[in-house]
């Protein structure tokens, strides 16, 4: 396939990011502990339930390492 380009605006550096990497850090952490759903955890940082579930899964902020 075609080769990407670099991504610069990365994570928090994007325009339209809602997160920091501190909150997506704080997110996996939260989701580790197994003392709260995806849902709460959406609503604690008012971000749709899909954007907790593609973070917990690893679709979104791969490059935060847990």
């Amino acid at each position: 396939g075609k080769p990407r380009a670099p991504t610069l605006n990365r994570g928090e550096n994007h325009p339209d990011a809602k997160l920091t990497e501190v909150d997506v850090l704080k997110i996996k952490e939260l989701w580790d502990s197994g003392d709260i759903n995806q849902r709460a955890i959406a609503l604690l940082y008012g971000v749709h339930y899909n954007t907790i579930c593609d973070i917990v899964n690893g679709r979104t902020w791969k490059h935060l390492n847990r």
